[in-house]
C-alpha cells in the first residue's frame, strides 16, 4: 500500500493521468469495480482488492471500449508449453467511451454487467460474428 501511495502522489506531482481501476479480489461479473481518482477513496480493507493503472487511451472500436478474451492451455511449465486457441471473444461496453467521465457502462466490458443496459445488443445469429456487444475474435 505504501508503494501505491508513493506512485499515486508522484503521478499527481508530475501531473500525469492518475486514474486507477479497483477490483475486489474475490468478486466476478463487474461487481464492486470502481475508478479511483483520489487516495481518500481507497477502501479500508484494501488488502482484499486488486488495483491497476487505468488505461487512459484504450482500444476503441466505433467509439466503444472493448477487451479481448484469448484462451490458452498450459500443458507444461518445464519445459514451458502453451497452446493458444485460434478463436476468442471481443466484449464491448454498451455506452460510448468518454475519457475521465461517463458511467460504468462506458468503462467496463463485463457481459453480465452490460447485458442489463438498454443499449446492449445480443447477437442471436451465430453466423453473424460481428454484431452486438460480443463478437468472435476472428470477426474483430
Amino acid at each position: 500500500m505504501q508503494e501505491f501511495r508513493e506512485t499515486f502522489i508522484d503521478n499527481q506531482r508530475g501531473k500525469r493521468e492518475n486514474v486507477w481501476i479497483v477490483k475486489p479480489a474475490s468478486s466476478s461479473r463487474g461487481r464492486g469495480i470502481f475508478l479511483l481518482k483520489d487516495l481518500k477513496d481507497v477502501p479500508d480493507d484494501y488488502e482484499h482488492y486488486v488495483v491497476c493503472r487505468y488505461i487512459s487511451k484504450p482500444l476503441l472500436v466505433s467509439g466503444y471500449k472493448c477487451d479481448l478474451r484469448i484462451y490458452v492451455l498450459v500443458t507444461s511449465i518445464d519445459p514451458l508449453r502453451i497452446y493458444i486457441y485460434n478463436e476468442g471473444l471481443v466484449r464491448f461496453a454498451s455506452e460510448p467511451y468518454q475519457a475521465g467521465k461517463g458511467s460504468i457502462y462506458s468503462h467496463l466490458t463485463n457481459y453480465s454487467l452490460n447485458k442489463t443496459h438498454d443499449a446492449f445488443v445480443e447477437n442471436k445469429n451465430a453466423h453473424e460474428q460481428d454484431v452486438g456487444n460480443k463478437w468472435s475474435l476472428s470477426a474483430f
